[in-house]
């Protein structure tokens, strides 16, 4: 799936025996991280822990964030088997330490950020809601996207 913004902004959020782990950083048209913070949704991709990359995510999702002025930042992260679970989850805490010192960078508003996860992508969010989060969070699971319109029809929502 191809996203509503053409080009997103990578980085690299940790390095593993010096190849770099990136993250896409998708933005509101009036995106301005020197004067405005923003509300951000960190949505990981889906593909059964074993495929996909952070470029495949549901269009209609960060389409309908980026309408409300949120960041959504897309991250890849380690697949089975070439790695274990513990990978993924020591990827998503990686993610959050680097938000944690460079948040200020991309104008992240640390009270207002929300993980979330299409099909299998809800495991790394699940683990970071569960393993203490280090930010105020919701947890946005995502199932079987079609249509926009099914959008909230297909939504597990955890708040702490």
């Amino acid at each position: 799936m191809n996203m509503a913004q053409s080009s997103p902004k990578e980085y690299t959020y940790h390095l593993e025996d010096s190849k770099p782990i990136l993250f896409d950083l998708y933005t509101p048209e009036s995106y301005s991280p020197t004067t405005n913070t923003y509300k951000t949704l960190i949505l990981y991709h889906g593909g059964g822990l074993v495929s996909a990359n952070r470029r495949i995510i549901p269009t209609t999702v960060v389409s309908s964030i980026r309408e409300k002025n949120w960041l959504v930042i897309s991250p890849d992260y380690h697949l089975l088997p070439e790695s274990g679970l513990q990978d993924i989850r020591n990827d998503a805490e990686a993610l959050e330490n680097w938000l944690l010192k460079c948040h200020e960078e991309i104008g992240v508003d640390l009270e207002n950020v929300a993980i979330g996860g299409a099909s299998s992508g809800k495991w790394p969010s699940r683990w970071r809601a569960r393993e203490v989060f280090l930010f105020h969070t919701t947890v946005l699971i995502i199932y079987r996207l079609i249509r926009r319109h099914t959008f909230m029809h297909n939504l597990e929502i955890y708040s702490s």
